[in-house]
């Protein structure tokens, strides 16, 4: 069982800077000045680096109400049991400095720094050319599934069904799912289930978006780190795939157990073959997620484009249109409607667009409705892992009306999108963490 304690850590080195000096004046680095040290007053005003300032004082002062005047007054139930010291941010420029000199000298204060910010830190060298996280809000996101709570997720299985995935890239590899005869899984162009590399790149892309390896010192990072990658290979180094093909990955992808499907393809026609495919998953229990096309067209019963128009009254099938994560706005390829438009996710940033991994092991900049699915995919997997992990697996109908509830809305997206609504990593993750967590002594209250 998963236990509702929760803790937040740093990740990479922090070095702290411990430098003492009898008469000298405050550095760039951080100087601890330990109580009995003499620092002058002018020292430290004359500085003029810093004014906010750290001081660690003893507990029983707080307790005692001991402290000097300067320090902003503190209540004793902001001690955490059995910490024997504390620290207090305080304000340099409201200090008396006759009075903080001697005050150095009180025995409640243990010491005084400057004041600095530690920040988690990436080990993914571009995830800063991954522009469209901080509009999906992915660092609080992020930051909640790396507590402990969430370290022993079940993985979500995710089926791309795409043009392959590159099976050696550092960045995906550990993240493949593998079958008991080695394999990875099926290439229906060529009935063959170990020739799945990808030659067009589009898959790969798709699939870092999905759930990139994050922390591991190299490329991007992916919107969850609990999945599992089925590679179902239907498209050719052109891009074109059959729709027999396609019928054929999504019953297969159901077959084995596939929590997620991601379609980032589409076509301009309804098809009764591909339609059955998708009944027969959501019967089987997977959730599909479909790009809406790149055309710019609006969708309309008769302008149908399939795989995304299903989703409309289908619930498990979420069709998903591109917004520009620079501008807010309506990708302007993204095909779009009030209907069969159900959910927007960044396909685009200005005239950069989507960092993601690529074939040959290496890294790309794409755009299209095919990088906005694997975003909702993405997000659903996480969301799919957790609920798994806790005893209480979510239907695919149950998935969708999730996605849907905790978006937010996009007033710019309101004659695009059914509801304006548009994915938010933050969302998700709050209600997760407040509202949905374990039975267990000493846990969090909602």
């Amino acid at each position: 069982m998963i236990s509702r304690r929760l803790s937040f850590f740093l990740i990479g080195k922090i070095v702290f800077s411990l430098g003492f000096s009898a008469q000298a004046q405050l550095s760039k680095s951080s100087a601890f000045l330990a109580h009995k040290v003499q620092v002058s007053a002018e020292a430290l005003q004359s500085s003029g680096l810093h004014t906010t300032y750290v001081a660690l004082v003893k507990s029983r002062c707080i307790t005692e109400n001991k402290l000097p005047k300067w320090l902003p007054r503190q209540s004793h139930k902001a001690l955490p049991e059995g910490l024997s010291a504390r620290s207090i941010v305080f304000d340099l420029k409201n200090v008396p400095m006759k009075q903080f000199y001697l005050d150095l000298e009180s025995p409640c204060i243990l010491g005084v720094a400057d004041q600095g910010i530690l920040e988690t830190t990436s080990l993914d060298p571009r995830r800063a050319e991954q522009l469209q996280l901080p509009y999906l809000k992915f660092e609080d996101y992020s930051n909640v599934f790396k507590s402990p709570l969430f370290f022993d997720l079940k993985p979500a299985l995710v089926a791309v069904v795409d043009s392959g995935i590159s099976l050696n890239h550092p960045d995906l590899k550990d993240h493949l799912w593998t079958r008991a005869n080695g394999s990875h899984g099926f290439n229906f162009m060529t009935s063959d289930p170990f020739d799945l590399e990808d030659g067009l790149g589009h898959g790969t892309h798709v699939a870092g978006i999905i759930g990139a390896i994050g922390d591991n010192g190299v490329g991007v990072i992916g919107l969850s780190q609990n999945v599992r990658f089925m590679v179902l290979k239907t498209q050719d180094d052109n891009g074109q795939g059959s729709v027999g093909n396609i019928a054929d990955a999504i019953r297969y992808a159901a077959d084995q157990g596939a929590d997620v499907i991601n379609l980032s393809l589409a076509m301009n026609s309804k098809n009764a073959l591909l339609e059955d495919a998708i009944n027969y998953a959501l019967e089987k229990g997977s959730f599909l997620v479909a790009a809406t096309g790149n055309n710019a067209a609006l969708m309309t019963l008769e302008n149908f484009y399939s795989p995304a128009s299903y989703g409309y009254g289908r619930n498990g099938l979420i069709s998903v249109a591109s917004v520009d994560s620079q501008s807010g706005v309506l990708s302007d390829f993204s095909n779009h409607s009030i209907t069969y438009a159900e959910m927007a996710a960044p396909g685009s940033h200005g005239i950069t667009h989507i960092l993601s991994t690529s074939k040959n092991e290496d890294y790309r900049f794409m755009a299209g409705t095919s990088m906005a699915a694997p975003h909702v995919a993405g997000a659903a997997a996480q969301v799919i892992s957790y609920f798994k992990s806790i005893g209480e697996p979510l239907s695919p109908a149950q998935v969708e009306e999730f996605l849907k509830i905790h978006s937010r809305r996009n007033v710019n997206l309101n004659s695009y999108v059914s509801g304006g609504r548009e994915l938010d990593l933050k969302n998700l993750s709050d209600v997760i963490l407040h509202q949905f967590q374990l039975s267990s002594e000493g846990g969090l209250d909602d």
